[in-house]
């Protein structure tokens, strides 16, 4: 069987059309910003993922954890508020330094 027969005689892909004239200074530094600027947007959603990670294992952590307190008096609504809000915290502070590494990974498998 023939290709033709298949694509009507018309070919499967066309000419690529050939640019002559080299990319200009201004041109290679608009894609090159634009590059670094998506890298740098890149990051930030690695190190927000980061932080939602730590605050995660951090309430997981609070939940296990075992006190005479609770044994005769469940934490209230605006306890659980605050230990939202400080884990958010942890979590941001940890994550803005070297992080837990979860970030610098996800960042060079996504790049």
């Amino acid at each position: 069987m023939d290709i033709r027969e298949i694509t009507g005689g018309k070919p499967l892909m066309a000419p690529a059309k050939t640019k002559t004239a080299e990319p200009d200074a201004a041109e290679f530094s608009k894609i090159l910003d634009q590059k670094i600027e998506d890298d740098k947007k890149l990051m930030e959603a690695c190190k927000m993922l980061e932080s939602f990670f730590i605050k995660e294992i951090l309430k997981s952590a609070n939940a296990t954890s075992f006190s005479s307190e609770e044994d005769f008096m469940a934490p209230g609504q605006s306890e659980e508020m605050f230990r939202d809000m400080l884990h958010d915290e942890y979590a941001g502070m940890i994550s803005k330094g070297n992080g837990i590494g979860l970030a610098d990974m996800l960042y060079r498998q996504l790049k």
